[in-house]
């Protein structure tokens, strides 16, 4: 495990030197491997010079010494004495610091980027952006093409894709040995998607690379560790308060939960920042904001339908759901409807990982309506103009600092694609990018099981919110 073991040098004096020299003895090195301690033990400063050996050492280090220390390795070893020194007067432990290293790393990073309260509700998405240290291309060379050419033949990506940006591929008993070694499950016992896709004639994952990172910064703040081995930490995570639950799993970190910790606890803190929204749409529309002021506070465009109305506050509404199955409600914003009738949305807020978020991603225009469905999917309606318009089809992930909707599929209505005026109906996978023909008894078909499924849903009126 990184940040697991440490190598210390030990430099004998001078004087001990020329005794051995003028015995004519051989010299040697040795070097100590000392396991790092408990959390909230400090590392002791005398070890043992026999060198000691641990099985849980995956990644031995073999350092060879002369007797004397040159002064690059003497200033070396003073820089790094100043900076244990440093984090021990903060008050962080030998044993807390090897957490945090590890925490930082791209091994372990990512379970920090999702919140969640259970080894099954790990986000592997989040864990697997970056790769975790995982993947070989060099081990599959020699198939490279092959896998893909079987990626691209079974997913929404494009051939340019991969050329453009890269495939990752992920030894299939590597990946599942991770899952088992952090979480203590199977991989079949974890029923969650790993945002990869799997080939089954080489045992390998795959997926498009990425040009970015998901990366959090980890500074602990405490710990401490139960009789059944289980370390809590408090940490900030990137400035936000945070609470972690993980155990020592042979090799692996096996972590238990990651959880949101504000002063005063979490449904509070979401209320609180909920309140501010709501307050900025009763100024919004009791003050005329003009759209550059919407745009800039993050309020729905829609208000500037509802300048100089009186009743503005009783015609507009809020619906809090948790649409994602986190744990934590959204808040819905649009107009009160009638009882039974459709309801559109015209933005939805939420909040993950401690910071307030409005969806970008669910914007309602006059050209674009969102509807919730009976099955918590999102439909999209799109009217460019009697020509053109959409209607997609989207799961919500939990996930995601900005993008919460994944496209399921759409149908598109355009008379200026290659079927004109005389055959407008397509259907599309994914974002729709590849268009297939259908029949106008298809399309109707696929919208009227669309609106049925729409859910009404009971805004209650900004003025009532408390």
């Amino acid at each position: 495990m990184r940040g697991k073991h440490y190598i210390f040098k030990r430099i004998f004096g001078f004087g001990i030197v020329v005794t051995l020299l003028l015995s004519v003895t051989a010299c040697g090195s040795s070097t100590d491997d000392a396991v790092r301690s408990d959390v909230g033990e400090q590392a002791s400063e005398e070890q043992p010079v026999e060198e000691e050996t641990s099985e849980a050492q995956t990644e031995p280090e073999t350092i060879q010494e002369s007797m004397f220390a040159s002064d690059e390795e003497i200033a070396e070893e003073s820089e790094t004495e100043q900076a244990e020194d440093g984090r021990e007067e903060a008050g962080l432990s030998s044993g807390l610091t090897a957490m945090q290293d590890d925490l930082k790393s791209s091994r372990y990073n990512g379970f920090l980027t999702e919140e969640f309260t259970k080894p099954e509700d790990i986000d592997w998405k989040a864990v697997f952006y970056v790769g975790a240290g995982l993947y070989d291309d060099g081990k599959f060379a020699d198939v490279r093409k092959d896998i893909e050419q079987a990626y691209a033949d079974g997913s929404e990506e494009k051939e340019y894709d991969i050329s453009e940006y890269g495939l990752d591929i992920f030894d299939g008993q590597v990946i599942r040995d991770f899952i088992e070694g952090t979480t203590g499950l199977s991989y079949e016992e974890m029923n969650k998607p790993l945002g990869l896709q799997y080939l089954e004639k080489w045992d390998v994952y795959a997926t498009i690379s990425t040009g970015d990172t998901n990366a959090v910064d980890v500074s602990i703040k405490s710990g401490e560790k139960d009789s059944d081995g289980v370390y809590t930490i408090e940490y900030d995570n990137d400035g936000k308060p945070f609470k972690a639950r993980l155990k020592e799993n042979g090799d692996y970190w096996q972590f238990l939960s990651n959880e949101w910790n504000p002063e005063g606890g979490k449904e509070a803190a979401v209320h609180d920042m909920y309140s501010e929204i709501i307050s900025k749409y009763r100024d919004a529309v009791t003050q005329g904001w003009k759209e550059d002021k919407l745009k800039e506070e993050k309020v729905s465009a829609m208000c500037v339908h509802y300048t100089g109305d009186d009743e503005a506050l009783e015609k507009l509404g809020y619906y809090l759901y948790d649409i994602d199955g986190d744990g934590t409600e959204e808040l819905f914003i649009g107009r009160k409807g009638t009882p039974g009738y459709k309801c559109d949305i015209y933005k939805v807020y939420y909040v993950r990982m401690g910071r307030f978020s409005d969806n970008v991603d669910i914007d309602g225009t006059e050209r674009t309506m969102y509807y919730l469905a009976d099955d918590d999917t999102i439909y999209e309606d799109f009217s460019g103009s009697a020509r053109d318009g959409v209607l997609a089809h989207y799961n919500v992930l939990a996930s995601g600092e900005v993008e919460m909707l994944t496209p399921i599929d759409r149908i598109i209505f355009n008379e200026d694609e290659e079927g004109g005026e005389e055959h407008p109906w397509y259907y599309g996978k994914g974002y729709g990018y590849i268009m297939e023909r259908m029949s106008r008894s298809e399309f109707q078909s696929y919208s009227d099981k669309a609106e049925a499924s729409y859910k009404y849903l009971d805004y209650t009126s900004l003025s009532e919110w408390e």
